[in-house]
């Protein structure tokens, strides 16, 4: 048993840390998608905190992923202004308003976040 000082497991701390920032990549992109599908084909932008508390209210109401996406979308949306295009690690182009809304909604109640 590999132990540090302080007596942790730190082999272990090491392998469950890295499991958990793979696991939670893979569901903000997953949500990222969904998000995107979302949205008006037009220009606009998500403000991030109000789709955050949205979502969460939803979620905690007992509403699916799916419909708390959407309506979280809906109630967040401003038609004005241009979000900001960031390019991903694996190549693909995001808006920056988007994962900002997915980032705050998985900040604000990770437990319903990444339940899905």
């Amino acid at each position: 048993m590999w132990t540090n000082v302080d007596g942790h497991l730190t082999v272990y701390h090491f392998f469950v840390n890295a499991n958990l920032i793979i696991n939670m990549k893979s569901t903000i992109i997953a949500t990222l998608g969904l998000l995107a599908a979302a949205l008006p084909a037009s220009a606009g932008v998500l403000l991030p905190n109000l789709y955050a508390q949205e979502y969460c209210a939803m979620r905690e109401s007992g509403v699916s992923n799916s419909g708390a996406l959407e309506w979280a979308t809906s109630q967040s949306y401003i038609s004005s202004g241009t979000a900001i295009t960031v390019t991903m690690q694996d190549g693909t182009q995001m808006d920056g308003d988007v994962i900002a809304a997915a980032n705050a909604a998985a900040n604000l109640c990770p437990e319903y976040y990444y339940a899905d």
